[in-house]
């Protein structure tokens, strides 16, 4: 991926994701942890293809992940994709660094 992702587990990667999905219907994301602070939307037919499970990491420091720690109601996804997608998530693991419910 070209797009400035460090893959650090520190620097927010959201916007270089995104950047690359905008530009690709499929990312490869080297192996690395990718910080994500705010939801990414995929495209209709995106496939994200990891390394040796890269890890894609809700960050817990964005309010909107974190606001629903009393309930579930209308929880902020890391990842969105349009209606009727075709989208493929291939050796990546999803996590987070923190609590962030409703987020994964």
């Amino acid at each position: 991926m070209t797009f400035g992702a460090k893959a650090d587990g520190v620097t927010d990667d959201s916007e270089a994701l995104q950047r690359a999905i905008a530009s690709h219907d499929e990312v490869f994301l080297p192996h690395g942890k990718y910080l994500i602070a705010r939801t990414v939307t995929l495209g209709p037919k995106t496939s994200l293809f990891g390394e040796a499970y890269s890890v894609l990491m809700a960050a817990s420091s964005n309010p909107s992940f974190t606001r629903n720690v009393s309930g579930p109601a209308e929880p902020t996804p890391m990842l969105t994709m349009p209606v009727g997608a075709n989208v493929q998530l291939v050796d990546l693991t999803l996590m987070s660094d923190g609590e962030v419910p409703g987020c994964l």
